[in-house]
C-alpha cells in the first residue's frame, strides 16, 4: 500500500493515530482516503486519511481508527481521547455536540457532557452511539441514564431568530458556548464534533465524526438531540399545520408541502432556502 520511500511513525498529537511520511508530491493524493481492514475478532477497522500536511519536502497523512460493531450500523465510540487526557491529570473533560444545524425551523441545540474517569467502566458508556444511528426510543431511554451517570452536563440553544441574525455557524458556536458555561465545575478540556470555539478559553480538540469516535461526544449528541426533539414536539402544539412533532423541523416532504401551502411561521429560519423571501404566516398580512 505504501512505497518503500514511506516511513510510518506515531502521531503524538492525534491519539491512536499513525503518521505516514512520503516523498511524493501532495497533488497526487486525494483530499481524503478511506481504507478498511479486518480485525481478528471479525470487526472492521476503518482508517480515514486526512488532508496532507506539507512538512518541507515531505507530505504527512494522519490516519484515524474507527471500530465498527458487528452489524456494521456504525462506529463504536471509545474512551481513547478521554483516557489520554485523564492520564495527564485532566479529569474534567467535556464532550460537545449539536443537533438541528440543518433544520429549516426551530433552534440549534448543543449539549456538553463531562464523564468522571472513575465511572468509565459503567456498561452504559458502551451502549452509546452517534445519536443519528439510534432510534428515538433508544435515545429517549439513554438520555436520563446519561444525565444521572455524568459528572455534569448542560444544554445550550440558539433560536431560529438568532440563527437568522448571526448565521448558523455563529449560532452553533453560541449554543455550544452556552452549554460549556452551564457546566459546573468548568471543564479543563473540550472534545468537540467538528466545530471550534475560539472565544472559549479552554484547551480543545475538534475532529469530524467525533460523535462516532468519542464517548463523551456521543453522550452529548444524544442529549442535544433528545432536548431539541422535545422542543420541536412542544412547538407542534402551537403550529400544528407544519407537523413539527414528526419531522422536527427538517426538510421532509410533508414539511415542504406545508410551507408551500401556509408559508413560514416565526419559528422558521427565514434566512434558509426555500423559506427566504416567502411571507410569514403569523406576522405579516397575506
Amino acid at each position: 500500500m505504501w512505497s518503500r520511500q514511506e516511513q510510518k511513525r506515531s502521531a503524538p498529537d492525534f491519539p491512536g493515530a499513525d503518521l505516514f511520511w512520503t516523498k511524493k508530491e501532495p497533488s497526487v493524493f486525494p483530499r481524503s482516503l478511506r481504507l478498511g481492514a479486518s480485525n481478528i475478532d471479525g470487526s472492521t477497522l476503518e482508517y480515514t486519511i486526512a488532508c496532507p500536511r506539507i512538512l518541507g519536502s515531505n507530505v504527512a497523512f494522519v490516519t484515524r481508527p474507527c471500530w465498527y460493531n458487528e452489524d456494521m450500523t456504525g462506529c463504536i465510540p471509545n474512551f481513547e481521547h478521554e483516557n489520554r487526557l485523564w492520564a495527564n491529570g485532566c479529569r474534567n473533560v467535556a464532550g460537545l455536540d449539536e443537533a438541528g444545524r440543518g433544520a429549516l425551523a426551530g433552534p440549534v441545540v448543543a449539549a456538553a457532557v463531562v464523564i468522571d474517569p472513575d465511572s468509565a467502566d459503567l456498561p452504559l458508556w458502551g451502549e452509546l452511539r452517534d445519536s443519528k444511528l439510534l432510534s428515538p426510543r433508544q435515545r429517549a431511554a439513554l438520555a436520563p441514564q446519561i444525565q444521572a451517570a455524568a459528572h455534569c452536563w448542560a444544554v445550550g440553544a440558539a433560536s431560529a431568530q438568532e440563527i437568522d441574525r448571526i448565521g448558523i455557524a455563529a449560532a452553533t458556536r453560541q449554543a455550544m458556548q452556552a452549554a460549556v458555561a452551564g457546566l459546573s465545575p468548568q471543564p479543563q478540556h473540550l472534545l468537540i464534533d467538528w466545530v471550534r470555539l475560539p472565544q472559549v478559553n479552554i484547551t480543545q480538540f475538534s475532529c469530524a465524526k467525533a460523535d462516532q469516535l468519542i464517548v463523551s461526544v456521543a453522550a452529548a449528541s444524544i442529549l442535544a438531540k433528545v432536548h431539541r426533539d422535545a422542543l420541536m414536539t412542544a412547538l407542534d402544539q402551537f403550529y400544528p399545520v407544519y407537523g413539527f412533532g414528526g419531522h422536527k423541523g427538517y426538510g421532509a416532504p410533508a414539511h415542504l408541502a406545508a410551507l408551500a401551502a401556509h408559508g413560514a411561521c416565526t419559528e422558521h429560519r427565514h434566512s434558509f432556502a426555500p423559506i427566504a423571501g416567502t411571507h410569514d404566516l403569523f406576522t405579516e398580512a397575506v
